[in-house]
């Protein structure tokens, strides 16, 4: 058996490292505004102005034009939500399992509609070296009436576990 010894090259992740005082109240605010924006644009069928809020490396990774096409048809369902609520904001700094380093912001979201069932997700947001946000990922969670109607109340309520789909702090 052979052993060798040498340099050993240490792995160091891209990015921006994340700041060293942690996140605060007016960052929080700035994540839920920044949320609602992005959603708002998603609902307006503003996708363009939806996608820009995006990474750029992020955003050519997905078919933009089959989620446009999905979300166009969902907006025509459902119409414009009668309340959406950021559920929580959750803050990140250099996570050992990311790709890379930085501050990164999940925000968990509700919404309800007039014809769906059920509507919630999350985003996840990296921090810019200018200190800006963009987002890099985004689940949803779309549950229509029609297909409520068919699903027993367990189904309906495993669907509502889903990631994303926190419930308020203080609800049950």
């Amino acid at each position: 058996q052979e052993l060798s010894c040498g340099e050993g090259v240490a792995l160091v992740k891209p990015g921006t490292p994340a700041p060293t005082t942690p996140a605060t109240d007016a960052d929080r605010h700035a994540i839920e505004a920044r949320t609602l924006e992005y959603l708002v644009k998603k609902d307006d069928g503003d996708f363009a102005a939806a996608d820009a809020m995006f990474e750029d490396n992020v955003i050519a990774k997905f078919d933009r034009a089959t989620w446009r096409n999905d979300r166009r048809v969902f907006n025509a369902a459902a119409g414009k939500p009668k309340a959406r609520t950021i559920v929580a904001v959750t803050f990140y700094d250099d996570p050992a399992d990311a790709p890379q380093l930085g501050r990164f912001a999940a925000a968990d979201y509700r919404a309800s509609f007039a014809n769906q069932a059920a509507y919630c997700g999350y985003v996840i947001w990296l921090r810019q070296a200018d200190g800006s946000y963009r987002l890099i990922r985004e689940d949803e969670t779309l549950l229509t009436d029609e297909i409520a109607r068919k699903l027993t109340a367990e189904q309906i309520a495993s669907l509502k576990k889903q990631p994303g789909c926190r419930e308020p702090e203080g609800a049950q």
